[in-house]
């Protein structure tokens, strides 16, 4: 028997990469801009860097690489590109892999699953929603005013 052909849901990847974007704006300050960097703690020991790779009028790109890890290849490295025209993310490389294909046919070369870049996606959702969730940024101190408290990022 044949396996059936795997079609992509294309409201689906639109759904989630219009989340996507909305959560991975969170990543950045208000005013972002090329070179920028920050640290986001998850833990005692998870850390990542969200560094701005390129800001142009419609594309941003950002890279998010795991810090403090003993052994390099066991950290996490990702690239995400935020398209602002579209309100639209999505994950242009995870862990030394390119340019995802909607679909794979399987058996593949690379052995890529057939909603490779459906998963990879996803991945970032969830990545994102654990930041938001447990995550504490080392750029960002609280500050009471006496009748509230006021967020700031440092310089």
């Amino acid at each position: 028997m044949k396996n059936k052909r795997y079609v992509p849901d294309l409201r689906e990847m639109q759904s989630l990469a219009e989340r996507n974007y909305a959560s991975a704006l969170g990543l950045l300050t208000a005013d972002f801009k090329a070179g920028d960097s920050r640290q986001l703690s998850l833990g005692e020991q998870l850390t990542f860097s969200v560094k701005v790779l390129t800001d142009a009028p419609y594309t941003t790109d950002i890279e998010v690489s795991q810090q403090n890890q003993g052994r390099e290849y066991l950290a996490s490295r990702f690239v995400v590109r935020l398209y602002h025209d579209m309100q639209l993310a999505e994950m242009l490389s995870s862990q030394g892999l390119e340019r995802f294909a909607a679909s794979y046919e399987e058996p593949n070369p690379r052995m890529h699953q057939r909603d490779e870049k459906r998963q990879i996606n996803h991945f970032l959702a969830d990545w994102l929603r654990l930041c938001f969730k447990r995550g504490r940024w080392h750029d960002v101190c609280l500050a009471s005013n006496g009748s509230g408290f006021d967020f700031q990022v440092k310089r």
